[in-house]
């Protein structure tokens, strides 16, 4: 790391890079309203929270899932990153592509940018869908005794870090995965042990429902702060051992393979051909795409699952 440049003039560089990356993507009025939105739904959801008439175990359990899984689906900055550092993505992230040029540590710029991830979104999304949904718990009109009283306003400090908490924790989790080089035997060491622990947990009925109401949040918080920090861990050693693969100096030409395949009788063929072979040799290829679908297809299971188990909703899959 370069002596005139500071982790914190860093880290303020990677927030200025994410804002002006959104805003150019949706507009500045549009971006700004966007907490807004986010903030009327939780309020409606919140809102309409006692309808189910759920316990707040239950209501928990869901919550902090779907913030898990949402973690989970910003994780894939692993492939991301390997992309942006290799300038595979032009001027998207720049900063990270730094350590091509500048005295700075891949690890340390993966760290920084993990960090401005936690802290972008705590503001952006977390804060309005946790302020909403406690306020519209509040403002319902439908009466559930229940559920009101077991919450109250002074909870929105300590559900926000929980709702942070959680949400790193599944950022761990698609970083640790999505950098997970199984062309190294220390990465199939690492997916064999992550697997294996699924499966032993499972196994010993760890990760049922039951188990998981019956934890208080003190011990919720500080088991996913272990394992993100583990995670965290686990990834970084990945991501910083990826130079040290043998990489191919030559390569098949695939659009040819390709063209026989899909004749392109028009320039837009000719581009979808072009992205295809983009989306191939990058990080993680067509993994990444089979990751990202298979995280949306997993939480709309996750969600009709909670809804017939706590709900006693019948949803037609």
């Amino acid at each position: 790391m370069s002596n005139n440049l500071s982790h914190l003039k860093l880290f303020k560089w990677f927030l200025k890079e994410e804002w002006r990356l959104f805003t150019s993507l949706f507009g500045e009025k549009r971006f700004i309203s966007f907490p807004i939105v986010i903030f009327v739904l939780s309020l409606i959801l919140g809102a309409a929270a006692p309808i189910l008439n759920a316990g707040i175990e239950s209501i928990s359990i869901v919550y902090f899932s779907m913030i898990v899984l949402f973690g989970l689906q910003t994780g894939s900055i692993g492939f991301d990153a390997r992309d942006s550092i290799k300038n595979l993505l032009g001027d998207t992230s720049r900063i990270l592509f730094a350590s091509k040029t500048l005295p700075i540590k891949k690890r340390t710029l993966i760290s920084l940018f993990l960090l401005k991830d936690a802290l972008f979104y705590a503001f952006i999304f977390l804060a309005p869908i946790t302020i909403g949904a406690i306020v519209g718990l509040f403002v319902s009109p439908i009466e559930s005794g229940t559920l009101v009283n077991s919450v109250s306003l002074s909870m929105i400090p300590i559900l926000y870090i929980s709702s942070i908490i959680s949400f790193i924790f599944g950022v761990s989790i698609g970083f640790s995965i999505t950098t997970i080089r199984l062309e190294r035997i220390s990465g199939i060491i690492i997916f064999a042990s992550i697997l294996s622990s699924i499966i032993v947990m499972n196994s010993y009925n760890l990760l049922s429902l039951d188990a998981l109401a019956s934890i208080s949040l003190l011990k919720w918080l500080i088991g996913m702060s272990i394992a993100t920090i583990s995670f965290i861990g686990i990834g970084l050693i990945q991501f910083g051992n990826s130079d040290n693969i043998s990489k191919k100096s030559r390569f098949n030409n695939h659009y040819n393979k390709m063209s026989k395949l899909i004749n392109p009788k028009n320039n837009y063929t000719t581009i979808v051909l072009k992205n295809l072979i983009d989306i191939q040799r990058s990080a993680g290829g067509f993994l990444k795409v089979i990751f990202s679908t298979g995280v949306i297809v997993f939480t709309s299971f996750i969600l009709i699952y909670f809804m017939s188990t706590f709900f006693g909703l019948s949803p037609k899959t």
